[in-house]
């Protein structure tokens, strides 16, 4: 009976380190969705800022 709940403590840690990693490249995904959600309002109002300045000196 030993060997048998070795067994399920050691199946048992693996399951929590499969769920941690999971959740782990879970959060990894969300924050580079968020850097290149940035990323490109960043490039939209630099993009913008340089429309308005021709629009407005139509040189």
């Amino acid at each position: 009976m030993t060997r048998v709940r070795t067994w399920q403590a050691a199946i048992g840690r693996a399951e929590q380190a499969r769920q941690a990693a999971t959740d782990a490249e879970q959060t990894t995904a969300r924050m580079k969705q968020a850097l290149s959600r940035t990323d490109a309002a960043q490039a939209a109002d630099r993009l913008a800022a340089t429309w308005t300045q021709q629009e407005e000196d139509p040189q």
